[in-house]
Parts: structure tokens; sequence; C-alpha cells
């Protein structure tokens, strides 16, 4: 018997069972707000047509979407440089060596992540919607394509977590599944039980459950290189004929996993779908109501006397009907009237969208495009309250996510011998390297203090007209570099410490060298009035005449 199968599978259905209900609910977000994600209450197909029956307002998942783009533009933009690489001694952050190290793993990094062989950029905005929409999102970092980095956002349906003593989440199970040709070529036929390889021969298309564990490794030696004894196992298992078809292992958590928000003893994340689902679920009713009201309207319900016959009525523009009106020229057939109040209906759901675009920040990240015309402190005041509100949010997918995945990274990369030779005063003094977060999220965190630089500059601005040396306490030029970093200009557009100071040490020599060139024409009328009165002394016609000249 294949214990170790045996143990997954066992574990595997506690961890199920222990998320039946939140199944549930994330079907019911499914349905109304991800219609093409579904999957919940049965199979998950990859070609499996949305189901979008009970979607009649578009409010919900047009939110998403721009909460997703907003999270990769505050947390992960694509065009610049969102992290970078520090420890926690100051003394090698300042270091030369360091800082031209980290520089270079940093290029390799970002090179690795967005070349055109990755997919980074499209799966972390997945992870981002799950976030949005299920409050949980896993993304598996995979380095089995010849090493290429490939990322892949894991379908929450497919998809487990459990936490250690310390709250962290460092084991999860993925369900995989696969044909038996597809099982064969990433296992080998060796391993495949006997059922999966009688149906690579009669039912090529059938497929099969696999279950992969990634787990803290009871049998964990930090000195030791071989798989089984690295931080975590990997365990691939196949559920018909309960068989371990692969063993191996990893040295960090290759499924980095986070949670839009949790409370105490929650183990999966709260989201704004979930926090908004009532009103979600009475938009869509409301809509459907106003819709049919609507048509009701446009194609009117008709009541008619009792001798009248409606089939022979033609509703054809221009028609001509007979019989509808009596001798008195009263209509008989009149439209049913049904009371409906439309502006009330419309005000009812205006309502529930703004509270649905506020759980979804959408009025948050629109204030900067409604005010183009803010002045900048306008701009910093209204960046700040960003920066404060998306802050829980951003810092916990910050250390569970994109932490987590910075390592997994970081890791792959050293293996694979990528990675440059760590400088000499890093391996001396054993200082971990840490992730230090530079993105626009972060810089908006800082833009209290740049609200307070620019404050404290246009209050002194006016006494510094009457009396220039009130400017005497304030380092300019360290400021201009503290507010060039807050808002996010390219350290590349700006001289160095070092090239300033060579800047300045070149103006001191030329404005030395000007100094002698001016005093050049002075010393060459002294060296010439002293050199004629020397001649003239030394004449013969003046041997007669006292030496005036010193000796």
């Amino acid at each position: 018997m294949d214990n170790t199968a045996k143990d997954v599978v066992k574990m595997h259905g506690v961890m199920k069972s222990e998320r039946v209900n939140f199944d549930s609910l994330y079907q019911e977000i499914a349905e109304r707000v991800m219609p093409e994600y579904g999957g919940f209450n049965g199979e998950v197909l990859r070609d499996q047509r949305p189901d979008r029956t009970l979607v009649f307002d578009s409010t919900a998942p047009s939110a998403l979407d721009k909460l997703a783009s907003a999270l990769d533009d505050m947390l992960t933009p694509r065009n610049s440089r969102w992290h970078g690489l520090e420890t926690n001694d100051k003394k090698i952050n300042e270091d030369r060596g360091f800082r031209l190290w980290a520089d270079e793993v940093l290029d390799i990094i970002f090179a690795e992540r967005y070349s055109p062989r990755s997919n980074f950029a499209s799966q972390i905005h997945e992870c981002y919607k799950g976030l949005g929409g299920f409050g949980t999102a896993s993304l598996f970092v995979d380095d089995s394509m010849g090493g290429v980095i490939r990322y892949r956002a894991e379908h929450l349906a497919g998809v487990w977590i459990r936490e250690n003593g310390h709250g962290v989440i460092d084991y999860g199970h993925r369900e995989i599944k696969l044909d038996a040709e597809q099982a064969a070529d990433r296992f080998g036929e060796d391993v495949l039980p006997p059922e999966i390889l009688k149906a690579r021969k009669d039912s090529p298309a059938k497929k099969f459950d696999f279950i992969h564990a990634i787990k803290p490794n009871r049998d964990y030696d930090p000195e030791s290189r071989r798989n089984d004894r690295m931080k975590y196992s990997s365990i691939y298992v196949s559920v018909t004929g309960m068989k371990t078809v692969q063993e191996g292992g990893y040295r960090t958590f290759r499924m980095p996993t986070s949670r839009y928000t949790t409370m105490p003893r929650q183990l999966y994340g709260s989201s704004p779908a979930i926090r908004v689902l009532p009103d979600i679920k009475t938009l869509n009713e409301m809509e459907k109501t106003i819709l049919m009201q609507g048509q009701k309207s446009v194609n009117p319900v008709l009541v008619a006397a009792k001798d009248v016959l409606l089939s022979q009525f033609s509703m054809v523009p221009g028609a001509i009907n007979y019989g509808g009106m009596d001798e008195r020229g009263q209509q008989l057939i009149r439209e049913m009237p049904t009371g409906a109040n439309f502006p009330l209906g419309l005000e009812l759901s205006d309502r529930r969208r703004e509270i649905i675009n506020d759980a979804f920040l959408v009025n948050l990240f629109q204030i900067l495009v409604d005010t183009p015309t803010m002045t900048a402190t306008e701009v910093l005041e209204r960046t700040k309250e960003k920066g404060m509100l998306l802050a829980p949010t951003g810092g916990r997918q910050q250390s569970e996510l994109l932490g987590g995945i910075i390592e997994c990274e970081l890791d792959i990369l050293e293996q694979q011998g990528k990675l440059p030779p760590k400088p000499q005063i890093l391996l001396d003094s054993g200082a971990e390297v840490s992730v230090l977060y530079t993105s626009p999220l972060n810089r908006a965190q800082r833009a209290g203090e740049g609200l307070a630089i620019q404050r404290t500059l246009e209050s002194v601005t006016p006494l510094a007209q009457i009396d220039p040396s009130v400017l005497d306490p304030y380092n300019l030029p360290k400021i201009s570099r503290e507010l060039a970093d807050i808002h996010g200009m390219k350290p590349s557009l700006m001289f160095s410490e070092e090239e300033m100071a060579e800047k300045d040490e070149q103006k001191a020599q030329a404005a030395q060298a000007e100094q002698l060139l001016n005093a050049a024409p002075v010393v060459a009328d002294s060296a010439r009035s002293f050199a004629e009165t020397q001649a003239l002394a030394q004449s013969p016609s003046n041997q007669a005449l006292p030496n005036i000249i010193p000796q």
C-alpha cells in the first residue's frame, strides 16, 4: 500500500470538508460577478461557456476589473521597478559593492519576470481578480520548462490551503486533471497506475484526477542538497489507483497564496464581492424587474372588451383594425395601467451601484481622473488618501503574495546559476537580503512626507524674500532628492552623490584655474617691470647710480 498517497488523499478530504461552506458562497459570487470563472458546484471545464443567466447588471463585474487593474498598477506596474533589495544593516546598504550587486540582481529578475517567454503580467492580474472576487488567490511558480520561470494563477475551486502555528500559509494542495497521454508525458509511463495506462489506448480523452501537495518537510536538512531534504516536500498523487507518481522538494513555498482581508481565526479571505454580495444580488433583481417593466411599457399589455377578438388585430405600424371602437367612439382595447414608477426604480438602482463601486474602490481611483485641474498640493492630498485606504490591502499582498513570489524567483535563478556572486561584505556579515517595495502604492503612502516638505517651503519662501538667511537651515539639495524619490522620479535621471561630488570638484578646479588666468596679466606686468628695471640698473650709463634693486 502506498502510505504517502493515502496520507495525501486523506488530508485532501479534510481540507475540502473544511471549505465546503465557502464553496457555496464562491459559487454565488462566480454566477454574478465572474461568470467566466464558475466551477464551484461541479467539475471545472477548460472551455466551459460562461453562465450569465443571473447577471442583469454589469456594475459588479466592471468594478472588479477596475479594482484588479488598479491593484496591478499600484503594486506591480510592468513599466517600472516596483521593488528593490536591502538588508537590515545600513552600512551594507550604503556599500557601493552591495548596491551594484543588488542592481544587477534586480536587472536579472525583472528581465526574467517580464520576458516575452514569461506570463507573469497576465497571471498576476488574474490573481488580483481572484482577490477582489473571492478574497483568496494562489499563484504557482514553476521552473520545469527548460529553465523558464512560468506562473500559473490557480482556479480557487482546485486549491486548498492550511496555515502553520504562526498564521503563515505553508501547506497547499492543487487538483490537476490530465488525460492518460498528458500524464504519461508529465510523469512517465512506469509510475502510472494500470487503469490510466489502459485508458491511454481505450479512452484517450478521459481525464484523471491528480493531487499536488506542497507541505513542510519533516526531514528538512538545510545543509543537504537532496530533493527529499529540502524545506518543502512536493508530492504528486494519482487519485485513481491511490499511487504516488512523483516526489521532490522545493527550497521555497512554490504556491504563494494571499487573502484580501481576514478576520481572526479565518483561513480563507474576505473580498469586496463577499462584503456587498447582498447588494449585488438585489441590484440584479431590481434590474431584472426594471427591464421587464420597460418591456411592458414598450410592448404594453392590452385589455379588451370580451366581445373583441384580439387575434384579429394587427400590431404592425400603419395597420387598420376594425372593431376596436364602439358606436360612441370609445376604445374597446386599451393599455393596461401598471402604476410603474421608473424614476424611483432607477434611483434605487443607482444607490446600489454606488455601494458596490465604493466597496471595489472604484470611486477612489476615479478622483484624479475626474478632477484633472487640481493643484500639486491637492494631488498630494488625494494621493495620501489613496495610500491610506489601500495600505492594509496592499501591505498584505506584498507580504503574502509578492514576497513569496520574489523569494521563489531568487531561489530558482540562484539554482540556475543566473545570479552574480554575492559581495564579500554580504558574505562576511551573514546578513539576510530582504525586499524593499518601491511601488506607486508605497510612494502614495509617503505622500504625507512630500506634502509636509511642500507646505514648509511654501511658508518659508515669502520670508526668504525679506531675509534670505531663513533658508540656511534647509538642505535644499537633499530636499530636492527626497521629493524626487517620493514622486517616483527615476534615479537614472539624477546625478548620484558621487557624481555631484565630482562635479563640485571640477567646478572648484575650474574656478581656481580661472582665478589663476585672471591673475596672469598682473603677474606678467610685474615680471616685465622687474626685468626692465633690472636691465636699466645694469646698463653702463647707470653704473654711478646706487643699486636700488635688492640683491
